[in-house]
């Protein structure tokens, strides 16, 4: 599943890097929102990040951090509450509310261009759209069917010319596209009365759907340009792994070394892949890692944190994420090979 999480610079010495099959360690760089704690973090294939912040109002608002570090903070026209969910070109997508949300609805999509006015949009007749992802304008999400809805449903897709198509598989109670790659392909996950199971859309709008062969639990969260998808599946035990599914079906299990809990958040167009790794069969105390094309595995974690969770990788292999401190406040990370 996508995650929401929570930048005071860390001490460079409190920071724990490990690799299998040993290798020259990244660059580790931190951010803050000034007055705030971050509470998510994504990247473009530019380097441009964006994601949410608790403010001191005690609302959650909307940063952008362009690549020379600079770092402005906004909230979507009529909101007070502003929670962005991806940014891809610069271009930002995600869900506001007009007050502080209490409960399901009242959430409405926006989409934000590093230069020009912010489009917001609903879909259906819920109060509820909940975007996810956002790619060449095109963007994908969530919706509840009615006022009285106490899920999100259905899916959909929010062509650039503002045409909106939706998604829901047959048998399903709930469906969600969890992200959309440069052509118009979409992954995510969909539940039907006893478990989750993956999901791929063509961009003609067929869909295969798809389950982890070992697991009896999938989430496909993220999809590269080539139609590889990579998510987290549940064994028989309950015990969290990482795949990859190839275009051919072909899986591949990632298991993070000393590892009960091993989850995929991002894959980029290179196959390298970002997520949080654990101890934990819950996924407690989480930490971060990196995944290459070749296998080698990068662990991540910082001393004085609770935990540190790495949640987007762009194609020039960089990854972005947060850790929180004792204090609870959240910091942005920024990972470079």
């Amino acid at each position: 599943m996508k995650v929401f999480a929570w930048s005071i610079p860390a001490v460079l010495a409190g920071l724990a890097m490990s690799a299998t099959n040993a290798c020259a360690a990244p660059t580790v760089k931190y951010f803050d929102v000034p007055g705030g704690s971050v509470e998510s973090t994504k990247i473009d294939n530019a380097g441009e990040i964006s994601g949410a912040y608790l403010g001191s109002d005690g609302n959650v608002h909307g940063y952008r951090r362009t690549t020379d570090g600079t770092i402005t903070t906004f909230d979507a026209p009529g909101g007070a509450y502003t929670v962005p969910q991806d940014i891809s070109k610069g271009v930002i997508t995600g869900q506001y509310f007009s007050g502080r949300p209490d409960g399901l609805h009242g959430a409405t999509g926006f989409i934000l261009p590093s230069n020009g006015p912010a489009i917001v949009f609903s879909v259906g007749s819920g109060g509820a759209t909940y975007p996810q992802a956002i790619n060449n304008g095109v963007v994908i999400g969530e919706y509840a069917a009615t006022e009285k809805a106490t899920y999100l449903c259905c899916g959909f897709v929010r062509l650039s010319t503002g045409v909106v198509k939706h998604i829901r598989l047959s048998g399903s109670v709930q469906t969600e596209p969890m992200d959309i790659n440069s052509s118009g392909v979409i992954t995510g996950c969909w539940s039907d009365e006893d478990t989750e199971h993956g999901f791929i859309r063509s961009a003609d709008g067929a869909i295969t759907s798809f389950d982890e062969p070992n697991g009896n639990w999938t989430v496909s969260s993220s999809i590269q340009a080539d139609g590889i998808v990579a998510g987290t599946y549940l064994d028989d035990q309950n015990l969290a792994h990482g795949f990859i599914r190839s275009t051919s079906g072909a899986f591949t299990t990632v298991d993070v070394p000393d590892a009960r809990y091993t989850d995929i958040e991002s894959i980029n167009n290179n196959g390298w892949v970002a997520g949080i790794w654990s101890q934990n069969a819950d996924g407690g105390n989480g930490r971060g890692y990196v995944r290459k094309a070749d296998g080698k595995i990068e662990k991540f974690s910082i001393e004085q944190a609770t935990f540190t969770w790495l949640l987007s990788i762009n194609s020039a292999n960089v990854a972005v994420g947060f850790y929180v401190d004792q204090q609870n406040v959240g910091h942005g990370v920024i990972v470079t090979p």
